[in-house]
This record gives C-alpha cells, structure tokens and sequence, in this order.
C-alpha cells in the first residue's frame, strides 16, 4: 500500500497516488473517486475464474441523487444504474449501481466495487485519522473539476477547522482570480502526508457559474466512513518517513532492491512504495543497521552529502517519547506555558526533541538554537540569547539593536526554541520570554524538577532513563564516523 508522504514545501501529487485516484461519470453527473481496496486474482488462476476486485470510495451524489433519495427513502441513481470509471491509464470499467452498493445518504458517500481485470498499477490509497501538528498543515487532491474535465488537475492548500463531521479547508487554486471551478472534484480525497484523512463532498460556490467563493471547501473525515465498510486505518505515519523517502530519491534499481534485503523488506512492489517501505526499515531500525545497510549497498554515494547522517538521526529521534514531543508541541502551539523541561543533557537529545515536536527534521535546523550555560547574570544572558536568535534568524550580532523589531522577525520566522542546559545559578528564563514568539526548553538533571513544577513549566522526561540518553549520543558519533565516505552528491 503505497503510503507516500510529500515535502511540506510540496504540492506535487506523487505519481503513485495520481494511479488511485479515478475519474467516475453517471448519466451527466461527473465526479472523482480512489481506490481504497484491491484483492488479486491469485496466481495461477484459470482465465475464465482470474478476477480481481477493486473497491472505490467518492461522494454519494456523484452517483446519484442525493435530494430525491433522501425525499423518497430509495436510491435514485444517475443514468441507466451504472458509473463508468476511468483510470489515469485511460482503461474504462463499468461498475453496477444497485442496493448492494456501500452508501451513506446522510453523510454522502458511496463504495463502488469493480469484478475484472484491473491496471496493473494500482495500489489503494492509504486511509488515516488527521493527526495534529504545530504547524499549518497543508492538504492536496486531484480530481476531475470544470477546468479540466478529462485530464484531471492537482490542488492544495491548508485545513482551516477541524471536527467531528467535516474538516474545513482552504483550496488556493479555487480561491484565485474570480474563483476557480470545483464541481467534478466531489469524492476527491483530502490527502494529507500522503494519507487520506477524508473525502471531499461540499464547496462553496455561486449558484450560476460554479466558482468558488472564498476558496472554501469541506470533507467528510475518512473514519466517518472506514467502520462501515471494513476498510483498513493505518497508524499514523512513522515519524520522518517523508523526509527519508525523499532522501532516498536517487536510491534506484540495484542499489534500492540491495538496500531492502538487507532491512528485510519485501521487493516485489513497485519502486516508488518499494523506497516507502525502505524508508520506513531505516526509521525503526538500530543505528548500527542503519550504517551497515546505507554502506554496504551503496546507497550513500546517490544521497546528498548530508543525508545520510540525517537519517540516522531522525531513527535516533524514535527514542524520544511522544509524551515529550507533545509537551514541546502545546508550548510551541500555544506559548502555554512558555517553555518545557526536560530531563536530558545533550544538545543532540534538544534536536532530536525539536524535530519529533515539529514532525519534520529540516524543521528543527530553522527553529532551534541551542545557548551553553555559561552566563552568570541576567545581562549575560541577555546578550547571549539575543545573539543566539539572530544568528539563527540569519543576521550578525548587532545588526538589529530594537528588541521590538526582533520580536517581529521572530513571529515572521514561526516562533523558535532555545535550548539550555539549566546549572542553577542564573536562569535565562526570562530572557526568553521577553519575546512572544521564543520558547524555552530548559534541560535539568532529573533531581532539578522542584522550582520548574512551582513556576508553572510542564515537566516531561523524554528518556527511560539517564542511560539511554548516552547510548544515544554515543550511536549519534558513531554514525557521524561511519557516514562520511570519501564521496558525496553535492
């Protein structure tokens, strides 16, 4: 199952999704569906008994009547009973509409399901629950709108709002000039990092044209719709594997089949989802796997230069609880309170807490700075922090003098983090909080909690214990040595 995450800086569908995702016609009505299951005729099987089954989510009224079957309490559908659907590969089926069909009038889908020979391509599109994140998370499609009824075309934007029965979002291209046209994208997938978290059945738009008003669109929440049809949720995304996936683009062929035999990953799956579940094998495999596979196979000499220690961070990163990611998220969120404490010690265990907070590890390369505990008075501090924050925010100490103006650059970069290890003497807490948008994670020994817990900072261990936090760092330098071969991709 091809689950492929995509760069938050991107809004280029991957290819392996564009295959689920089908354009569906009823009667006049026309409208955008994905596959969500596929069964194989097994192999081997007479001709005449090879069938496979395919089964394919989209809105309720894209194939039928929605009002009249609601008014009269029977299935009115568009056209003869039927809906062809056609894939990217220009293939056509047709599919039986009947009482047997899948639906919901009420929350308005239907799960069409297709007996023969399908494409060989096709993979179904991987359902999950909308998770939370620190940032504005970013959604795409594709789907068969006005615009381009045949080709198809990709759209994106970000989730406004969140609930139980609609998730509202904001379409970019359907907001742009006097509104773009939408219908013919109803039962589109909402996808996001690569999952779908629903279906799109609703949009604003004028009556007498079909533009779009405000760019504003609403799906239905995919769990909404998974219990009824006995449809698989996966669990929510391995941390980073996005990151890794992309890391591993110019892996191909040889290299990429040595690479998942040494993880012990199956071969036979197309390459796209082949390196998915690569990248996944290294995010929950032991460092020294990690550098054994990448080395032996290979695979570093196709990786940019700093790719290949990156992933083995970001496997070191599973280590940290999600309980403490998630104490650094709400502070990150919502600046209460304004800064976490931890017990750890090392600047890596900082990076590493960063990045699982923000779920992405070039993330937390823009927005952690990490400040050493030398500083014995509050004027120390002062210049210490100020110059940390401009240099991550680009800029040479001195060269914005107005804290005021240095606030502003700080909510325009999204906020940061400064990290410190606390030694008890001068805290630099409040040298922090003097701007909005910076967070403190303060980094204690675990008999340091006492005065955190009274001046209301969330504490939060993100180890089992002190040791892991040293086998941690020492797996970290040993990759450091063991990824640095004598040629990189620039």
């Amino acid at each position: 199952m091809p689950v492929l995450p995509r760069s938050l800086q991107c809004d280029v569908m991957h290819a392996a999704l564009l295959e689920g995702i089908v354009r569906i016609q009823a009667g006049t009505s026309r409208g955008t569906g994905f596959v969500v299951r596929v069964q194989r005729a097994a192999v081997g099987q007479e001709a005449a008994s090879a069938v496979d089954v395919l089964e394919i989510l989209t809105a309720f009224h894209v194939v039928a009547d929605i009002e009249a079957s609601r008014d009269n309490q029977t299935l009115e559908w568009h056209g003869d009973g039927s809906a062809t659907v056609q894939f990217r590969n220009g293939q056509e089926v047709s599919v039986t509409l009947d009482a047997t069909t899948m639906h919901s009038v009420d929350e308005d889908w239907a799960l069409l399901r297709f007996e023969g020979t399908a494409p060989g391509a096709i993979a179904p599109l991987a359902l999950a629950r909308l998770e939370p994140r620190a940032w504005r998370r970013p959604w795409s499609t594709f789907g068969y709108g006005d615009a381009q009824p045949d080709k198809g075309e990709a759209h994106s934007g970000h989730i406004e709002l969140e609930e139980d029965k609609s998730i509202q979002l904001f379409d970019r291209q359907a907001a742009a000039g006097a509104g773009g046209l939408l219908s013919g994208f109803s039962g589109a997938p909402c996808i996001f990092e690569g999952h779908v978290i629903g279906i799109v059945i609703e949009a604003l738009q004028r009556t007498e044209r079909g533009e779009s008003i405000h760019g504003s669109v609403y799906a239905l929440p995919i769990e909404r719709v998974v219990v009824a049809c006995g449809l698989p949720l996966v669990a929510a995304p391995v941390p980073f594997e996005g990151e890794v996936d992309a890391a591993l683009a110019n892996v191909q062929g040889a290299s990429l089949l040595s690479l998942a035999k040494a993880l012990d990953v199956p071969v036979r799956q197309p390459e796209q989802a082949l390196r998915l579940w690569v990248a996944r094998a290294l995010l929950v495999a032991d460092p020294k796997s990690v550098c054994d596979a990448l080395v032996s196979c290979g695979c570093i000499d196709n990786m940019p230069k700093d790719k290949p220690l990156a992933v083995a961070e970001m496997a070191l990163a599973r280590a940290i609880h999600e309980e403490g990611a998630q104490a650094l998220r709400r502070c990150f969120e919502h600046g209460k309170p304004k800064g976490v404490v931890t017990v750890a010690s090392e600047a890596l265990t900082a990076k590493l807490m960063v990045a699982r907070a923000l779920g992405k590890y070039a993330l937390m390369k823009k927005h952690l700075t990490f400040v050493e505990s030398r500083a014995r008075s509050h004027e120390a501090w002062s210049v210490r922090i100020r110059d940390a924050l401009l240099g991550l925010l680009g800029f040479a100490p001195g060269d914005i003098e107005d804290d005021a103006a240095l606030d502003e650059g700080i909510a325009e970069w999204g906020g940061v983090v400064v990290a410190f290890p606390f030694d008890g003497h001068t805290s630099p807490l409040e040298e922090i909080e003097r701007y909005q948008k910076a967070r403190a994670l303060a980094m204690i020994p675990a008999e340091g909690g006492a005065t955190f817990a009274r001046d209301g900072y969330e504490l939060t261990r993100v180890f089992d214990d002190a040791d892991v936090e040293k086998t941690i760092k020492k797996a970290s330098s040993h990759a450091a040595r063991y990824l640095a071969p004598a040629r990189r991709l620039e």
